[in-house]
């Protein structure tokens, strides 16, 4: 059987500027369609928060597409239910100010979504969010992966989240990648003393860490 080729392939990618020390040294990874990439390492598209959420929803889906505006009104209340936002007018009226980190978030992922992409980028999208509502958005992504078969790669200082959702996690540090493979080849066998810094920092409850307990 022939295998399928990769969404996203990269081999041997390295980044620097001017003269200062590469950004990025010799990294090599692969997405197949649907599957879930989290890179994590050291530490939503911003939004104009002097016009409506829906003004610049609408205005999104409208540059992207030859609907009208109340089509692509209708196409922006139905992204909204989606992602679990209120469906209604009311809530387009709304200034990004007043929305919590929540909402911004699941609004931005919406507005990614609008058009079925093949492959969703997204960084830190549950950075500067509580427990509960980082459980959310996470769950969001992933449900949106397996329903749309989106591939997503997604960046996050956080190796916890990375553990609930990855299919792949890749650890970098100064620019460089320390592990890659499947989730549980990197959480769970040999890895290097970086990522086990990382793990020996995350929480625990009732005397297991959080990853021990990850299915």
């Amino acid at each position: 059987m022939t295998r399928e080729a990769a969404l996203v392939e990269v081999n041997n990618l390295s980044i620097a500027y001017g003269e200062a020390a590469p950004s990025v040294t010799d990294v090599t990874f692969s997405l197949e369609e649907g599957e879930i990439l989290v890179i994590v390492g050291e530490s939503g598209s911003a939004m104009d928060p002097i016009q409506t959420i829906g003004k610049q929803f609408i205005a999104h889906i409208r540059r992207h597409s030859n609907l009208d505006k109340a089509a692509a009104e209708t196409k922006a209340i139905e992204l909204m239910k989606m992602v679990s936002l209120p469906a209604d007018t009311d809530f387009l009226k709304r200034y990004p100010f007043e929305l919590s980190g929540g909402q911004r978030q699941r609004l931005g992922i919406a507005m990614a979504m609008a058009f079925t992409p093949h492959l969703l980028l997204a960084d830190e999208p549950t950075s500067a969010l509580d427990v509960t509502t980082q459980a959310q958005i996470v769950d969001e992504l992933m449900r949106l992966c397996q329903k749309s078969r989106t591939g997503i790669i997604m960046v996050t200082h956080n190796i916890g989240v990375a553990a609930h959702m990855a299919d792949k996690i890749m650890v970098m540090q100064q620019g460089k990648v320390v592990d890659y493979g499947s989730r549980d080849d990197v959480l769970f066998k040999e890895h290097s003393a970086y990522t086990q810094q990382l793990l020996d920092a995350v929480p625990t409850l009732g005397g297991k860490r959080y990853v021990d307990t990850v299915e």
